[in-house]
């Protein structure tokens, strides 16, 4: 049977091994989120062994076949590294804050449309934390919530829900609802449901920021530590409620690094 061969780049998010073979998962543009069998990928010699490795971006040729059931299959034909993300790999705290981005993708049900967007903000991120750019904390929020925004739990933070007011001393954001409301207009149902934050003005502006900017702005940027602790909280919780899963590696994270 003739090979149907289709290239594509893409982001190696989770290997297993199966004897001397191996399975990955990969993020890629066109195809979203893809398991791809790689013969032989364990073994010492094989020329792909360092293509698709976990963290590494990669220029893939697979055969892709139709099972009985109408699934599609993807076979590794061939392989090229393109980063590969040293210097991740030399710390342990980056290490951990990757395998949780990356444990946080293989969980998220991703649509074809925002394949793009997911694989860029993924790329940066790495991109930021290989090069030491900014805390590793500061990355795990940032992508925590601009991954969530992508995927479609974007919310309306542009001015109070009710009144249209941009903003105050103090806002309350409400992560069941997704609705902002100022101090006028919340009600004490609001105030007592156990989903309100309240924002200050530099909060609110931080929340704003990685929730709306450009990607090339998005990453150029830092916070003191008192904001970070509160950002961390805020990022964590917002996951937790649209993502029920416990994520080992970022336990991890969060005891090596000690935030």
């Amino acid at each position: 049977m003739p090979k149907n061969l289709i290239k594509f780049k893409g982001l190696v998010i989770k290997e297993k091994r199966i004897g001397d073979n191996k399975l990955i998962v990969v993020l890629t543009k066109e195809l979203g989120v893809i398991s791809i069998f790689c013969n032989g990928g364990f073994k010492p010699q094989s020329k792909n062994l360092g293509a698709t490795q976990l963290f590494s971006y990669s220029d893939f040729c697979v055969d892709e076949k139709t099972d009985s059931s109408g699934q599609k299959r993807y076979y590794l034909d061939s392989s090229t590294s393109d980063t590969i993300f040293y210097r991740i790999r030399l710390d342990v705290i980056s290490s951990a804050l990757a395998s949780y981005i990356a444990e946080l993708l293989n969980y998220c049900g991703i649509a074809e449309e925002n394949n793009g967007e997911v694989l860029r903000l993924t790329l940066n991120t790495y991109y930021s934390l290989n090069s030491d750019r900014q805390p590793p904390e500061l990355l795990k929020s940032i992508y925590e919530l601009r991954l969530l925004c992508e995927i479609g739990y974007r919310p309306n933070l542009i001015g109070c829900n009710n009144c249209y007011l941009y903003e105050s001393d103090s806002m309350h954001f409400n992560i069941k609802t997704g609705k902002l409301l100022c101090d006028d207009c919340i009600s004490e149902e609001d105030r007592n449901n156990g989903f309100d934050y309240l924002f200050d003005k530099n909060m609110l502006y931080i929340v704003r920021y990685i929730m709306l900017s450009d990607y090339d702005e998005l990453f150029s940027f830092k916070i003191s530590d008192k904001a970070q602790k509160k950002l961390t909280k805020f990022s964590e919780a917002f996951v937790s409620y649209y993502i029920k899963a416990k994520f080992v590696s970022r336990d991890f994270f969060k005891m090596i690094n000690l935030v």
